[in-house]
């Protein structure tokens, strides 16, 4: 019996897409995610619906991991740009005394 092309009706009404790629993609993702990072942190990325990567890091979930094994997300890495000085119209010379 061939296997359907499309997911079941009730995995699309649940929102699931599990065609075979999306499936293989989230599989290396996990298993990536695990080795950069650990299980702990892997599972607390999914602690807090703020948390879970956008569908646009989705698209590029390497990245994405590249970015958390790094240890900076995107609100780190521009806050610690804006601490070192490097923001446009920096602090410097602003203190009001």
């Amino acid at each position: 019996m061939p296997l359907p092309s499309r997911a079941p009706p009730e995995c699309i009404s649940a929102g699931l897409d599990l065609r075979p790629r999306r499936l293989r993609d989230a599989s290396a993702m996990w298993g990536a995610l695990t080795r950069s990072v650990g299980a702990d942190e892997r599972d607390a990325v999914w602690a807090h619906p703020d948390l879970p990567p956008r569908p646009d890091q989705l698209a590029d979930w390497q990245a994405w991991i590249d970015s958390r094994s790094a240890g900076l997300d995107d609100i780190d890495a521009e806050l610690k740009r804006m601490l070192d000085g490097d923001a446009d119209g920096g602090t410097e010379g602003d203190a009001e005394s």
